[in-house]
C-alpha cells in the first residue's frame, strides 16, 4: 500500500508533529511518502526523517491544480490530510 501524507502548513504545529509521527511509524511497514511546501517546517523535517518528501504547491486557494499533478506522479491507494481548522481546504 502507498500512503501519502499532505502537510501543507508551513510551520511546526500540533498537526505537523501528528502527521510526521504517524507516516514515520507508518512507513516501518507501507511505502508512505510526504507531499510538502519546499521550505516548510515539515518539508525539512521529513527529509531529516529519511521519508519519501516530495514538494507540492501552497494548497490554499489552488488545491485542485496542486493535487492533480501531485497525485498523477504518485498514484497513492491512501492519502491523509493535517490541515488546522480556521483555512477552509476547498
Amino acid at each position: 500500500m502507498k500512503i501519502c501524507f499532505i502537510l501543507d502548513e508551513t510551520w511546526d504545529s500540533a498537526l505537523t508533529d501528528f502527521g510526521l509521527k504517524s507516516a514515520r511509524v507508518l512507513s516501518k511497514k507501507y511505502d508512505v511518502i510526504v507531499g510538502a511546501i519546499k521550505h516548510s517546517f515539515a518539508f525539512q523535517a521529513s527529509h531529516e526523517r529519511n521519508l519519501k518528501t516530495f514538494d507540492i504547491l501552497p494548497l490554499r486557494g489552488n488545491i485542485f491544480s496542486s493535487l492533480k499533478i501531485f497525485f498523477a506522479s504518485i498514484s497513492p491507494t491512501c492519502v491523509s490530510f493535517f490541515r488546522s481548522g480556521n483555512d477552509k481546504l476547498l
